[in-house]
């Protein structure tokens, strides 16, 4: 009885796919004021602001991988650098370099897009962004939201038809142990 409530409970662990990529606290570098929130315990979704006045500017946001696995998830980088001859980079520095945008920065312009990394434990993830205008206001602020798409535990179909026949199993034996 004993070694079957055990095999049940191993199943029953083992019954959901759950996400297992985790990050350290996010840290921010750059011109200007710089701010972080991130809103789920493993800070895998993360809503980073820079605001600054000046002709040209650069800001950094990294991580480290606490917790490997694949990290896919949706970026929404909105730049407002003025709106005279301005422009915006997105770089994706580490552990890959990839420009995700590159281009005009009208204020209040929105560039999203999707990305999956397979990430290892100690991996440091990295983004790179600069911006530049040639406008009297001078002004350099924007918004880059990073947002997981992991699905949150599920159960998986085959292993909560064994969990029920555990169960099943157990039932059983309680009725012959009162028949006896």
């Amino acid at each position: 009885m004993k070694n079957l409530l055990i095999s049940v409970a191993l199943l029953a662990s083992a019954a959901t796919a759950s996400h297992a990529v985790s990050f350290d606290d996010w840290s921010t570098a750059g011109s200007g004021t710089t701010w972080i929130e991130s809103s789920s315990a493993s800070n895998t979704d993360v809503d980073f602001r820079y605001d600054s006045t000046g002709f040209s500017g650069n800001w950094t946001l990294s991580t480290m991988v606490l917790t490997g696995g694949l990290y896919e998830f949706d970026w929404d980088y909105t730049p407002r650098h003025s709106w005279y001859r301005t422009s915006a980079t997105l770089e994706l520095t580490s552990p890959t370099n990839e420009v995700l945008y590159s281009g005009a920065a009208w204020h209040g312009s929105t560039q999203t897009g999707s990305e999956s990394l397979n990430l290892n434990a100690g991996d440091t993830l990295t983004f790179y962004m600069t911006g530049s205008n040639f406008d009297a206001a001078r002004i350099l602020d924007g918004r880059l939201v990073l947002t997981d798409l992991a699905p949150a535990a599920v159960p998986l179909p085959g292993s909560a038809m064994a969990l029920l026949g555990g169960l099943a199993g157990i039932a059983g034996l309680a009725r012959r142990r009162r028949k006896a």
